[in-house]
């Protein structure tokens, strides 16, 4: 009986989740979540009253009474077995006769020997200095020259900084030295030791001599000179 009331329980709790999940089992008669609230303590109810009437199952163990074994005492004899009784004699004593030996003094003769001190000489050979002879590093052969490509150029045109270092890779810095402004260009000289420069010139201020300051380096040494431009309409 217990056992169908909690198979009971589970299954109208199982029914009233799915109603509670869906909202409703029409062919369980449940028409709200409501109502399967209610069908839900009813199957809960079910399963706690088929749980708490389930006969209880107890196995009783009876105590085992085990026999203390018996002690038996078994008398032994003891036989006693006389042992001869052996008397060891001491060891003989022993002199032992040290003979005396007498040394004579012995005289020794001591001679002495003179040993005349060496003399080493020393020879010392000195040498003639050694003659350094300076080479003279090559002279550098960097040069600096510079010229315009146009020396009157107008507006938003292009004008060339032409310089002659004489020495391929030479480093050469051109500055323009404007009326406002200051504008540095870099550049490096071709394997026949030339480069040219470009310089937009823009709007620059019409009649006004912009420098143009040039600097070539190559190998720790460098040089300096200079040109100019004038802008024109």
């Amino acid at each position: 009986m217990s056992v169908l009331l909690i198979l009971v329980g589970l299954a109208v709790m199982v029914i009233a989740l799915v109603a509670l999940i869906r909202g409703k089992v029409r062919w369980a008669a449940i028409a709200s979540r409501k109502i399967a609230s209610g069908v839900m303590v009813g199957g809960f109810v079910l399963l706690i009253v088929g749980a708490s009437i389930a006969p209880a199952s107890s196995e009783q163990r009876g105590a085992v009474a085990v026999p203390a074994p018996s002690a038996t005492t078994n008398a032994i004899a003891v036989t006693t077995i006389a042992q001869p009784t052996t008397t060891v004699a001491p060891p003989p004593t022993t002199t032992t006769v040290v003979p005396t030996t007498t040394v004579v003094p012995t005289t020794t003769h001591t001679r002495t020997t003179t040993v005349a001190p060496v003399t080493h000489k020393r020879t010392t050979t000195t040498e003639p200095p050694h003659t350094v002879h300076t080479v003279a590093p090559p002279a550098n052969p960097l040069t600096c020259s510079a010229s315009m490509s146009d020396s009157t150029p107008s507006h938003n045109e292009t004008t060339d900084v032409i310089v002659s270092t004489k020495v391929a890779g030479a480093s050469v810095t051109a500055t323009a030295r404007y009326k406002t402004t200051t504008h540095p260009k870099s550049g490096v000289a071709s394997s026949s030791g030339k480069a040219d420069i470009p310089f937009d010139i823009s709007d620059a201020t019409y009649g006004y001599t912009v420098t143009v300051d040039v600097v070539v380096s190559s190998h720790g040494a460098s040089k300096s000179c200079s040109t100019s431009f004038t802008p024109t309409k």
